[in-house]
């Protein structure tokens, strides 16, 4: 009978060892189980954040991409206006340069007028002058050349006389004027 008793107290050794075993057991699958719980937990509140976060990122983008578009719609403005004022100034610019050209083209149609007029009038003064001269000894008429331009003013001398004359062209016919200078003539 003894090694019944052994085996009895053996198996009852065991016995209390494995009630030991699954009580350990139970405590390390409550541990698991209460980990699990707090996993769960965890993962959940992470799962949240993540969500909350991509809501946010998602929603900055969208802000961000808004800001864009208007920025770029802004730029697309500011471009149109841009083009718009450099084909103005460019069309002022071409108007401007014909301007520039047409301004040297009559300032050299000016100079050779000028440059005629005085290569004339060096080779008409002398002559002008000559006739003068020539019809005041015909005439024997004397200019006053600083009378206003209205009057027509000077004297007539002849065999020793002198005859003045003052006409204001506004209120004499030239007509008037120059048969008056005839007779004048005349008379002496």
């Amino acid at each position: 009978m003894e090694s019944v008793d052994e085996f009895l107290e053996v198996a009852d050794e065991f016995m209390q060892q494995e009630s030991l075993n699954i009580a350990r057991a139970r405590e390390q699958i409550s541990v698991v189980k209460q980990n699990v719980l707090l996993i769960e937990t965890l993962r959940r509140a992470l799962e949240d954040q993540i969500k909350t976060d991509i809501e946010e990122l998602i929603s900055d983008k969208q802000e961000s991409q808004q800001s864009l578009l208007k920025q770029e719609q802004q730029l697309r403005q500011e471009m149109e206006s841009v083009k718009r004022k450099n084909m103005e100034l460019s069309a002022g610019l071409a108007e401007r340069e014909q301007e520039k050209a047409g301004l040297k083209e009559e300032r050299e149609q000016l100079s050779e007028e000028r440059e005629r007029q005085e290569n004339e009038t060096k080779v008409n003064i002398p002559i002008r002058k000559e006739e003068i001269s020539l019809y005041t000894c015909i005439s024997k008429i004397r200019w006053d050349f600083n009378t206003p331009k209205h009057e027509v003013k000077g004297y007539v001398s002849r065999k020793g006389s002198v005859k003045p004359f003052c006409f204001d062209n506004r209120k004499t016919s030239q007509f008037f004027i120059t048969n008056a200078l005839w007779d004048a003539m005349q008379e002496n």
